[in-house]
């Protein structure tokens, strides 16, 4: 009831497989799936160690929100979400970043 309460309130769907319809336990592990192999990947790619897949895999998580077309709506899961499309810039992973930091 909690996760359901929190999902609620945030306004993210939560989707849960139905014992009784493999069709809907499909879509979540294909999904699933998508993100481990994409965490997987990216240290990879970026010849990184493999140690850094928890921040490869929120990467990805968020990469994924910003760029994936959901088939069935033509939508992207950050434009639904927020209403608005991103004016924010995506860093590759593992991109060397310099910032000045500038005290308030």
């Amino acid at each position: 009831p909690e996760l359901r309460s929190a999902c609620r309130d945030e306004g993210i769907r939560h989707d849960k497989a139905d014992p009784r319809r493999s069709g809907s336990n499909g879509v979540i592990e294909k999904t699933n799936r998508a993100v481990i192999e994409g965490t997987r990947a990216i240290p990879f790619q970026r010849g990184m160690p493999s140690k850094s897949w928890r921040v490869a895999m929120k990467c990805f998580c968020g990469h994924y929100s910003f760029n994936h077309v959901d088939n069935n709506k033509g939508t992207v899961a950050h434009n639904g979400r927020h209403g608005t499309k991103s004016q924010g810039k995506l860093m590759p992973f593992g991109a060397k970043i310099r910032y000045m930091y500038m005290p308030a």
